[in-house]
């Protein structure tokens, strides 16, 4: 065995492999400042990024085994939508943890007894999934599947939604939130939030940079709940896609009160952590708030050049957000899968519409770009010829996943995860309200499904690569 050091905040690719190789059928040891490897891995662990703390195997080092990565539900409801979905797949993706997409049918057809986590994201859960859905039953099969042992994590909305304090929520958290119903009075914003001694700050550091979009306002708890995370700092304002902006003042209605919590033995067994801002929320994201606050307000003192790089140096996937959603995976299902994975659904990538797609994203990108003032057009300009490099060299990548059946572990699925994330990205371009948007938005909406597919075919590559390790 081998002592690898913890990967950090910024290594999506290093605990990727971290999550996969137990999906092999290799053990993965946590210690004391990392991770216990088997000798035989270690040029796929090396590849990507893994750095040896020693040669030898720690004897004597108390060691958790890591279980083999449990089974994943991200719920993709008409009450979630794109492209809230859309971020938790870029995260999930990005470290390694492939899923299913589930909504309201699929649970009231009993898709959660064969999981093992239901990840929320932001959305109308807000509401109760029975009112936004306007269906019996969802919110009662997630009560009884969470209090059966199953795990649960939910940002902003799917915060709201595991809270005490109104009708067809779940009632974990004792800690009412204040603005309920009305959660808009809270803004929206990049913020910082300060982390606390718990499982969940492992490998990060002590404060977390990530968007935060009118998410609960908890005073500290009284029913047994953890904090994990409170908020620190405001950074930016924003008022992408809801304008809103959080400012000075009403963030001191957020400051120092908790801004993540987890709770064990919920009705039994079930655990759940939830985000009051949004860590699945990638730099792609961060990028977007930059270009309507931070650009336009310093193009004109620094020039073009040192803007470029502010945004180009923003990490494409990997964020400090999404190590957190790996912590709280894990303390949330300690016993990793208690079953079988699902065989994947068979699904052809239909290459050609997601081609159009992107193409679509980022002709919109430069048309609201064009009726810019010439430096922040040009500035659009510049992220639309970045994005389509981008797209160019992943599509070898894409081509070669047309052909090549996947047979690793978990991500058989992708297939399917891509073709549904392009179906609702062409969907979102088609939707209402799309001809009149900002530069930072069209920045986000034409990056997101790059994001996913470019997380995508790094897992699956990854994936392949532990799969051609011999087992000796």
């Amino acid at each position: 065995m081998h002592l690898y050091r913890d990967p950090g905040a910024f290594n999506g690719a290093g605990i990727s492999v971290l999550n996969l190789l137990p999906s092999n059928g290799w053990p993965v040891s946590a210690v004391a400042g990392g991770f216990l490897l088997p000798e035989a891995v270690s040029r796929v662990a090396d590849a990507h990024g893994l750095i040896k703390a020693s040669e030898d195997g720690k004897a004597g080092c108390a060691a958790a085994g890591l279980a083999r990565p449990p089974r994943v539900l991200l719920y993709a409801g008409p009450s979630v939508g794109y492209p809230y979905w859309g971020y938790y797949a870029h995260a999930l993706l990005s470290i390694g943890v492939p899923f299913r997409c589930v909504g309201p049918d699929d649970i009231l057809a009993n898709a959660l007894d064969t999981a093992d986590l239901l990840i929320m994201p932001g959305g109308f859960a807000t509401w109760g999934l029975d009112r936004a859905e306007r269906q019996s039953g969802i919110d009662a099969r997630v009560r009884r599947f969470l209090a059966g042992g199953g795990g649960y994590l939910g940002s902003c909305g799917g915060a709201f939604y595991t809270a005490d304090g109104r009708p067809g929520w779940l009632g974990a958290f004792a800690t009412t939130p204040r603005f309920t119903q009305e959660y808009l009075l809270a803004g929206a914003g990049m913020i910082s939030i300060a982390m606390e001694d718990t499982p969940l700050a492992a490998g990060l550091p002590c404060a977390l940079e990530m968007p935060y979009y009118h998410g609960p306002v908890y005073d500290d708890p009284h029913g047994g709940e953890t904090i994990a995370a409170r908020f620190r700092s405001l950074i930016a304002p924003s008022k992408l896609f809801i304008d809103n902006p959080l400012d000075p003042q009403r963030f001191e209605t957020l400051n120092k009160r908790p801004a993540v919590l987890a709770r064990a033995r919920f009705e039994g067994k079930g655990r759940l952590v939830v985000f009051s801002p949004h860590p699945e929320m990638g730099e792609h994201f961060r990028r977007g708030v930059l270009m309507e606050d931070y650009v336009r307000r310093y193009l004109p003192i620094r020039g073009a050049g040192v803007i470029e790089n502010t945004l180009d140096f923003l990490c494409a996937d990997d964020a400090a957000g999404f190590r957190l959603i790996h912590n709280a995976i894990h303390w949330s299902c300690p016993e990793g899968a208690r079953g079988q994975h699902a065989a994947p659904s068979v699904q052809s990538l239909q290459i050609q519409d997601m081609h159009r797609t992107v193409a679509k994203g980022i002709a919109r990108l430069r048309e609201i770009a064009a009726s810019e003032a010439a430096g922040m057009r040009d500035i659009g300009s510049w992220l639309a010829d970045r994005l389509d490099r981008e797209w160019e060299a992943l599509t070898a990548g894409l081509d070669a996943l047309s052909t090549a059946p996947l047979v690793g572990p978990g991500t058989g699925d992708i297939p399917a995860i891509l073709t549904r994330a392009m179906a609702d990205a062409n969907a979102w371009w088609d939707g209402p309200g799309t001809a009149s948007i900002l530069l930072g938005e069209a920045s986000v909406m034409a990056e997101t499904p790059i994001r996913i597919v470019s997380a995508a075919l790094r897992c699956t590559r990854i994936d392949t690569q532990i799969g051609e390790v011999p087992h000796g």
